[in-house]
């Protein structure tokens, strides 16, 4: 029986499966960091308004009521999904996309523009994860640390900068090479 080429869907079965995996996996990356800033803001509230009155009404200790630092932990958690929220948008096609030029080069054209628009981005994005990358670096070797009431290293926090940049560029390079993986922006969808 003579072996069948394999069809374009074929060849990105792979890539595309990987791309899905790699979506959901910073979708809940990013869900865990929403649900943590959710829980630890609400736990704030409540332990300020309900539960330290009711402790001081007994005349009980309040200092163990409250999480020190709350407010700033919910930042880190903004930070975390904000940057894993980059690679959210890029895999559904929710970036922004500047129609400035779009129409000055012919429609037969489009496809070879996407691709080196793909690779552009990617490139661009991949330079930004190698400056994040060697910001968090400088951070990390001098041992800065957070202020206020969570004291960690700086670093820490600042590591899903060059994540997330990297993911975006990694996703554009994968359009590039299989273009059939590329989302489809929604004004086009309808």
């Amino acid at each position: 029986m003579a072996q069948q080429t394999p069809q374009p869907e074929d060849i990105t079965g792979g890539p595309r499966r990987v791309l899905t995996i790699w979506h959901k996996a910073e979708c809940w990356i990013a869900f865990a960091a929403f649900l943590f800033i959710s829980v630890i803001i609400v736990y704030d509230v409540i332990a300020r308004e309900v539960i330290i009155p009711i402790l001081q009404a007994f005349d009980l200790p309040t200092g163990t009521a409250v999480i020190r630092g709350a407010s700033k932990l919910g930042v880190y958690g903004l930070i975390v999904g904000a940057f894993f929220g980059l690679g959210i948008a890029t895999a559904s096609g929710a970036q922004i996309v500047p129609k400035v030029a779009f129409g000055w080069v012919p429609k037969a054209w489009g496809p070879l523009v996407d691709r080196a628009s793909d690779v552009f981005s990617g490139a661009f994005f991949l330079a930004a994860a190698w400056i994040a990358f060697l910001f968090v670096q400088s951070s990390r070797d001098l041992g800065m640390l957070t202020s206020g009431g969570v004291r960690i290293e700086v670093w820490f926090i600042q590591a899903v900068m060059p994540l997330g940049f990297a993911s975006v560029g990694l996703r554009y390079l994968c359009y590039a090479i299989w273009p059939d993986s590329r989302p489809i922006l929604p004004e086009f969808a309808e």
